[in-house]
Protein backbone atom coordinates (compact mmCIF):
# COMPACT_ATOMS: atom_id res chain seq x y z
CA UNK A 1 0.00 0.00 0.00
CA UNK A 2 1.49 3.38 -0.91
CA UNK A 3 2.27 5.72 1.98
CA UNK A 4 0.66 8.77 0.41
CA UNK A 5 3.47 11.26 0.99
CA UNK A 6 4.31 13.34 4.03
CA UNK A 7 2.41 12.88 7.30
CA UNK A 8 2.30 15.53 10.04
CA UNK A 9 4.02 14.44 13.27
CA UNK A 10 4.43 15.94 16.73
CA UNK A 11 7.07 14.90 19.27
CA UNK A 12 6.62 15.99 22.89
CA UNK A 13 8.81 15.46 25.95
CA UNK A 14 7.96 16.39 29.53
CA UNK A 15 10.58 16.87 32.25
CA UNK A 16 9.83 17.26 35.96
CA UNK A 17 12.76 18.79 37.84
CA UNK A 18 12.99 18.82 41.63
CA UNK A 19 15.62 21.19 43.00
CA UNK A 20 16.98 22.39 46.29
CA UNK A 21 19.56 24.98 47.25
CA UNK A 22 20.02 28.08 49.35
CA UNK A 23 17.54 26.79 51.89
CA UNK A 24 14.75 26.52 49.31
CA UNK A 25 13.22 23.68 47.28
CA UNK A 26 10.92 23.50 44.32
CA UNK A 27 9.57 21.49 41.43
CA UNK A 28 9.31 22.70 37.86
CA UNK A 29 7.71 20.95 34.90
CA UNK A 30 9.05 21.74 31.44
CA UNK A 31 7.34 20.55 28.27
CA UNK A 32 9.01 20.80 24.87
CA UNK A 33 7.23 20.07 21.61
CA UNK A 34 8.23 20.05 17.97
CA UNK A 35 6.24 19.42 14.79
CA UNK A 36 7.27 18.37 11.31
CA UNK A 37 6.47 16.08 8.43
CA UNK A 38 7.55 12.47 7.99
CA UNK A 39 7.64 11.13 4.46
CA UNK A 40 6.10 7.65 4.22
CA UNK A 41 7.09 5.83 1.04
CA UNK A 42 5.27 2.57 1.77
CA UNK A 43 2.86 1.50 4.48
CA UNK A 44 2.22 -2.05 5.71
CA UNK A 45 -0.65 -3.03 7.98
CA UNK A 46 -0.54 -5.96 10.41
CA UNK A 47 -3.93 -7.28 11.44
CA UNK A 48 -3.67 -9.56 14.46
CA UNK A 49 -6.67 -11.55 15.70
CA UNK A 50 -7.39 -11.30 19.42
CA UNK A 51 -7.18 -14.63 21.27
CA UNK A 52 -10.09 -15.56 23.51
Amino acid sequence: MPGGGPWPITATTTWTVTWSGGGRTGTETVQLSSTGELFVGELHVLNQAEER
